[in-house]
Order: C-alpha cells, then structure tokens, then sequence
C-alpha cells in the first residue's frame, strides 16, 4: 500500500548542483594545477534566486562570489554540474558581468558544465563572482489554486569556507501568500520569501506552498461482493474529515443505507447486498486540505481524545506494531523517533510492485535498506507506543504532479501510508511523514503539507477498515481517482428532525424529550447547537458534538415545561444551526389531577370498557 512517489517527486524537482574548483599556484613560468589545497585558500558566498512565474516554468539565477584568502593561489577554473537536465533551459553563464564560455559533457544522470575563467582573481583579498542564468520547465507543482516549490540547495562542501549561502524565491503579486515554509525563513515581502545560512541546513532541502487552501477532486470506486446466498450488511469508509483535512461530498451513488463514525472516526457507509451479488458504489466529493488547523475540528479532537488517550486503544501493540527481541534506545520526544527511523531506514523502490507486502516494525529493524512507507509508519507507531505516545497510522493518497510516471503498486492504486501521534499541548492528532522526510530531504516533522489526502484512519486495528483502492473484483483495476481542481461543491447544512407527533407534560419538574436528528449535509458537522422555543422564547438547548453526511442520530434535550396552574398548550419550534427544522404542538399540566381532568372522557371511556371486560370474564367463568 505504498508507492514509489518519493522517487518521481525528486526526478521532477530535485536539481543537484555542485561546485568544483580548480585551484592553481602563481609563479614566475605560469600556472600548475594542483590536486588539494588548504580550506581557507577562498572563502564563498552563494546567493541563489528563483523568479516564478504565471506558468510552472522557473527562472533561476545562480551566483558564485569567491575571495582569495592567500597572494599565492586562485580560483583559474570550475565545474557545476546538473541533475535533471531535460528540465534545464537556456544556460548562460557569466564571469563578472561578461558571458564566459563553457563546455558541457554527461556523466551518467549528469551534465558536467566547465568553465575556465579568463580573468582570474589574483592577489589576496580579491573577488571573483560567477553567475548562471537558466529555465526549469514544468518545475513548480499547481493544484488548482495551490501552488508548490521544492528547492534543491547547491551542494556544499566541508572543506570549503561557505560565509553565507542565501535563497530568494520571488513570486509574481498575482500569487497567494507563502502558508507553509519548510524550513522557517524571512519574509523580505508579501512576494519575496528569504533563507540565509543555507550552507547550515544539513543538505536538506527547501519547501514553500502558496495558498491557504487545496482541492482535490475524489472519485473512489468500490465493488461490494456478497458471496453467501443471502442478503448481508457490508461497511466501506469514505474519506474521513481531520484537523486539516475537510471532505465536501458531491455524490454518492448508491446512498448508503446509513453511515457513522467508528472508535477511530472513519466515516462508514452501510451497504445491504443481495445474495451472490456485486454492489458498485462510487463517491464523488472534494477534499479540501487546509495549512491552519481547524478550530471546529480541534475542540472536538479535544473532547473526544485527550481524557481517554491512556487507554490501550492507542498505546497497546497491534500486528505489524509490535518490536520484540531489538534493542529499542529509550526516547524522549517524537523528534527523537522520527530522527532515529529517517537516519536508520532506507527507502527500497525495488520493492514497489503488484507483489508488495506489509512486514512491519520488527522486519524493518531486522531489514533497514528495504523499507518502504509502510514500514517508516509501522516503525514510529511501534516507537511511539513503546514510549506511551498515542499514535496510529494513516492510510490515503499522496498527490504528486505527474502520476504517469508513478508504477502501480498495492491493489493497482497509487496509496501511501503515513503516521500521526497525539500532540497532547496542542491537543490534537499531528500528522508526520517519515518516509517523505528521508527520500525528499524535507521536514515532515514540524509541519506537513497540502498534498496528503486521508482515506482511512488505523488505531484501534492496524489493517482495518481497509481503504478505497482495496474493494475490487479485477486486482488490477484502478478504482481511485484524485485531480486538482480551483472549485468545492457549495456546503449544504440541512438537518430533519424528527419527533412525536404532540409533547405532553405535567408538572414543573425537568422532563428530558428525544429528537430525531437526521443530516442532510454534505460535510461533517460540529459543535451543532439544537434549541427548542415556545413563542420566541427559548426553553430548551443541547450541543451535537459531531454529526456525520446521512447519519441519524437520537438527541435528548431536557426541558422545562412551561408553568401552568391547570393547562397550557402550543407549539415548539425546533431549530438547528439557527434554522427552524420542525414545529411540535405541546400539551402542558399543572399536576396529574389537571391532565385526568383534561382527558375525563377518555378516562371514563377507558373504564367503561375495563368494567363491560371484567363482567364478561365473570359471566365466562360462571358457565
């Protein structure tokens, strides 16, 4: 269930570029080579800057500034080189403001680029800069009005004095803001983003997105087959709501016969299907993946989880989470498990076919070079439940610009599989990404993305309920669908209510009436407030912590009757989310003498009938 996307995000935005000197010693009869020379020989200053624009091309200039450390030695050539180069364009290359001349040459996956400076820096204290222009095609990644950039740093050298290496990304002011920097920079402008010190950041590599918000549109395909003679009741998820994740539903076809949320909160639909038969249900929605947390979602994670996270549902060991027989170091902090399963595992794309299986935390210590996603999650959630942090696994679909070139992989659909452990400060579940981490060079611990979609969430099981991708007929098929789009189906709020058809009361005491809560919606919703008023004058109000699309539910709203000295009657108005759903006549009495009162012919019918029933039963029993 995961897929070699890491290795085609970094075929398509990784490009490795590394500077290498020539270094040569003045004398009196000319210029020699020599092979090594000492660190301070230069000192550099990088500065690297790239201009996006309405496109997803790049422009990218480059610049180099050495400075001559010793009167004796001077920079008299160097060589970059390129990785990716179908995606490089236009490469010029100047020597103090004036074209140089270069010559290419390929080395395997790269082009080796050489140029001999016709102007040498000579003499101690002066400076030299290089400067290369070029186009990187198709280098930006655009979901609809979400945009993503992924920078690969000059590498650079231990042994070279690096005094400052900065990078400025500048985009056009028809661009959003800058929502997601990885790793934290400056921001020069609302259009101008800054990292300085660069050659500090271990080589890892750089990440911004733009735009608060991304769609995708979601088709996910599923064939319920019944194989017993007789009708049967069957469960499949629908892409569950998170603290950054909001599913819009825009059809789902068959309706399901009823959905809920289970212990993990997955969203389950519950099909009947007929004896030796196949139920095709196809989903049809938007997932709208948001860079700030959910407020509605946080309060509820807060109630829901945070008093009950000692319990075993998410800290026992579960298959494919247990470790037995390794030595585990002890951790004190997330970072420190993450750090540990991105410096231990290797990411084996060898692995990625329709044969890939499952092996799990323990196999992944035993086998650190084969790992791919499943193993990197089912590692930290080991981790993290050994050292009582509440974790569980995630199961969804990891966008990617070009899905063409990905392989098919489990069950013939691209999925990923990623963990979250329970921030307790925060109170909520924090999504991190090991495996994304390792192979792209990036911090999936601090922050994540706008390019992770959660279809299923595993925590009091590791394997189920399985994901969209899983229930299928042909293992080949391809059964889920995700595209960019720039627009959501509008948010509906309907809610029905449904109750007895008049509510009768007696007495002043609190009674407790119950509701019929049926949503229409096409989104979860949260904290729904339900109040009932008689004449304008609210009576009555409850708090629906959560509801799901098509889900009913049974509320109880306690109440108290209006006051009444013998009778009072009229109607309740019933209104959720600030909209009047239903009316109800009402009946109030001041005592039960006033209600046998109200209804004496009833009465008096009621033991007419008793007393004609009990003489026949006599006369009965007499013959």
């Amino acid at each position: 269930m995961c897929e070699n996307m890491l290795g085609m995000r970094n075929k398509l935005i990784n490009l490795l570029f590394v500077f290498i000197f020539g270094i040569f010693v003045q004398g009196t009869i000319g210029l020699w080579p020599r092979a090594v020379y000492a660190v301070s020989t230069v000192s550099t200053v990088l500065h690297d800057a790239y201009r996006l624009t309405d496109t997803s091309t790049v422009q990218v200039e480059r610049s180099l500034t050495f400075t001559n450390q010793v009167p004796d030695l001077y920079v008299n050539q160097y060589t970059f080189s390129f990785h990716n180069t179908q995606k490089t364009h236009g490469l010029v290359v100047e020597e103090d403001g004036q074209i140089a001349q270069f010559k290419t040459e390929r080395n395997g996956e790269l082009m080796e680029v050489t140029v001999t400076l016709q102007r040498p820096a000579i003499g101690i204290g002066k400076t030299k800069t290089i400067t290369m222009r070029y186009t990187l095609s198709d280098y930006l990644q655009e979901s609809g009005l979400y945009k993503e950039l992924i920078i690969a740093p000059s590498r650079v050298s231990e042994d070279e004095d690096v005094r400052d290496y900065i990078i400025d990304v500048i985009s056009p002011p028809t661009y959003p803001l800058v929502s997601i920097a990885k790793p934290l920079g400056q921001k020069v402008s609302d259009h101008q983003y800054r990292w300085s010190t660069v050659q500090t950041f271990d080589e890892k590599n750089l990440y911004l997105a733009f735009g608060q918000e991304a769609l995708y549109k979601l088709e996910l395909q599923y064939a319920i087959q019944n194989k017993y003679p007789y009708p049967r009741s069957y469960s499949i998820p629908f892409p569950p709501d998170g603290a950054w994740q909001q599913i819009i539903i825009d059809n789902v076809q068959p309706k399901p016969d009823k959905t809920y949320r289970d212990e993990d909160d997955n969203f389950m639909a519950t099909y009947s299907v007929p004896g030796n038969s196949t139920l095709n249900v196809i989903f049809n929605g938007v997932a709208r993946l948001t860079s700030d947390v959910r407020v509605d979602v946080q309060s509820y994670m807060r109630k829901r989880y945070t008093a009950n996270l000692l319990t075993s549902r998410y800290l026992s060991q579960q298959p494919y989470w247990t470790l037995s027989n390794v030595a585990i170091p002890a951790f004190a902090t997330p970072k420190d498990m993450y750090e540990y399963i991105t410096d231990t595992l290797s990411y084996d794309d060898s692995r990625i076919d329709n044969s890939l299986k499952r092996m799990g935390a323990n196999w992944a210590l035993s086998n650190p070079e084969r790992a791919v996603c499943m193993e990197y999650t089912d590692l930290f959630i080991a981790l993290a439940r050994e050292n009582n942090l509440p974790a569980r696994e995630v199961v969804g679909y990891g966008v990617a610009q070009d899905d063409s070139l990905l392989p098919l992989s489990f069950y013939g659909d691209l999925l990923h599989a990623w963990p979250e452990y329970y921030d307790r400060a925060r109170e909520l579940w924090h999504p991190i990404d090991p495996t994304w981490g390792d192979t792209a060079r990036l911090d999936y611990l601090s922050s994540f993305d706008l390019s992770h979609i959660a279809f299923v969430y595993h925590g009091t099981s590791s394997e189920t309920p399985y994901p969209p991708g899983v229930y299928k007929i042909n293992q080949k098929s391809k059964d889920v669908y995700v595209r960019p789009t720039s627009s959501a189906p509008p948010i509906v709020h309907d809610v029905k209510v449904t109750a007895v058809d008049k509510f009768i009361f007696f007495g002043s005491k609190k009674q407790v009436i119950t509701l019929g809560v049926i949503s229409e919606s096409n989104v979860f919703q949260y904290h729904v407030p339900v109040v009932v008023k008689n004449q304008g004058r609210e009576i009555a109000q409850t708090i629906i912590e959560i509801i799901a699309p098509y889900e009913h539910i049974k509320v109880d709203v306690p109440i108290t009757p209006p006051k009444t000295t013998f009778k009072q009657s009229g109607n309740f108005s019933i209104i959720v989310n600030d909209v009047v759903v239903a009316t109800r006549p009402y009946e109030a009495y001041g005592s039960v003498l006033a209600l046998a009162y109200a209804y004496w012919v009833y009465i008096a019918l009621a033991g007419v009938i008793a007393v004609i029933v009990v003489l026949f039963a006599l006369q009965s029993s007499r013959r």
